[in-house]
């Protein structure tokens, strides 16, 4: 357990989100009003983004507001009115503590997809053990290619095809059984990062400035849509990887169901967790980020 989890996660969160979101960053247009919520966030209506404009009273008071883009620019028949900015970042910081997920939860999320990981890991082993098995063949067959070639069983044009193809694959092996440690510790630090983020989420969203918002924001999520119910904004996201797991509610409660098999003294295999199937809801490649570990 993370004694102080908001300080690693907001470090991760930083060196995470900067290169996992870089690409988004970097394709916004700059227009005229900025906003940390812009190029997140989006109209639920018609799914346009929405940009910001200023509205001045009879007074000369300027007020900030959310407009739906495609409403403006007459490319969509969206009719959704014009939202004040300060009440969608309500609504934003709201969803925030909404998703964070409760400290119970996040102590079972970790007892389940560490032992996952454990059980993935003792598989690999099996792994590599296989392929180190194959690089050991290779090597002798190479050995013996070489002593038929020096007597002259075996023509130089073979024996150099026949070494460029066992070359191939030792090559091939080498980097997947030294690579498969190396997979399986960065996608588990990384596992306990993004567990610190989602257990502190609203906290952390509340700490930052504006442009570390942006960055938290595009971490997070893949959009934030704004929709409207009975005369009120409401919003909802699309969480981005590995957050739209660990936010799933049937994947904490396969958590909270393994947990209790922990208590009870039960066989702790996560395969016979109800409908848990992790490998295909997060595996391991998909809780590491995309570039870089945190």
């Amino acid at each position: 357990m993370l004694t102080d989890p908001r300080a690693p996660g907001r470090a991760g969160l930083f060196a995470w989100a900067g290169q996992h979101t870089a690409h988004q960053v970097s394709g916004e247009k700059t227009q005229t009003h900025e906003h940390y919520l812009k190029g997140s966030i989006y109209c639920g209506d018609c799914a346009s983004r929405l940009m910001v404009t200023h509205a001045k009273n009879g007074q000369g008071v300027v007020y900030p507001y959310f407009i739906c883009a495609g409403r403006h620019s007459k490319r969509t028949s969206c009719i959704r009115q014009a939202m004040p900015v300060g009440d969608i970042e309500q609504k934003v910081e709201d969803y925030y503590r909404q998703v964070q997920i409760p400290e119970h939860i996040v102590v079972a999320l970790r007892h389940m997809l560490t032992r996952q990981f454990d059980e993935l890991r003792e598989a690999a082993k099996k792994e590599r053990s296989a392929l180190a098995a194959e690089r050991d063949k290779l090597r002798d067959e190479r050995r013996s290619l070489l002593h038929a070639h020096h007597a002259g069983a075996v023509p130089l044009d073979l024996l150099k095809e026949e070494q460029d193809r066992i070359a191939r694959r030792l090559a091939f092996l080498d980097s997947r059984i030294d690579a498969g440690q190396v997979e399986y510790d960065q996608a588990k630090t990384h596992l306990e990062d993004c567990l610190a983020l989602a257990g502190n989420a609203h906290a952390i969203y509340m700490s930052l400035d504006d442009s570390l918002r942006r960055i938290c924001n595009q971490a997070f999520f893949d959009r934030i849509n704004v929709y409207e119910l009975d005369g009120s904004d409401i919003v909802e996201a699309e969480h981005g990887e590995p957050f739209d797991a660990l936010f799933d509610p049937a994947l904490q409660a396969d958590a909270l169901a393994y947990d209790e098999l922990l208590r009870s003294g039960a066989d702790t295999k996560t395969a016979l967790v109800g409908s848990l199937s992790f490998q295909h809801r997060v595996g391991p490649e998909g809780l590491e980020p995309p570039t870089s570990t945190v």
